[in-house]
């Protein structure tokens, strides 16, 4: 966990500092549309993690979890994530927000869809 934190706070860095750090960037329409798509998908992995988590005949695939975990892990796993990916998406000017939002969407949908065709359902 500590290096996923380390992680994300040497990219929020180097997007500050490469990109003049604004907090008045023009956020867009479209870029609500894409961060809420991503919020809304990630969380539905969060909820199929959590699924994964209660029922060992599942394992956890992401190397950061592990095999085995904790329902704690892995909700501050997500929240980190997700919060983690959105100031990054805040930072970033446009055209690589789009690109930044539109590839963790894409790769969220495929996790979920992975995950949905192994039987893996959603836990709240």
């Amino acid at each position: 966990m500590k290096k996923l934190l380390s992680s994300c706070l040497v990219v929020f860095l180097i997007s500050s500092n490469g990109f003049a750090f604004d907090w008045k960037r023009n956020w867009s329409v479209q870029d609500s549309i894409l961060q809420g798509s991503f919020i809304l998908i990630a969380s539905v992995d969060w909820l199929q993690t959590r699924y994964i988590a209660t029922h060992p005949h599942f394992k956890e695939s992401n190397p950061i979890l592990g095999k085995e975990t904790s329902l704690t892990k892995i909700n501050s796993y997500f929240s980190i994530c997700i919060i983690g990916q959105t100031l990054i998406s805040y930072i970033l000017p446009n055209p690589y927000r789009v690109i930044w939002q539109s590839f963790w969407i894409g790769f969220e949908t495929n996790t979920i869809a992975y995950n949905y065709n192994a039987g893996i359902k959603l836990k709240f």
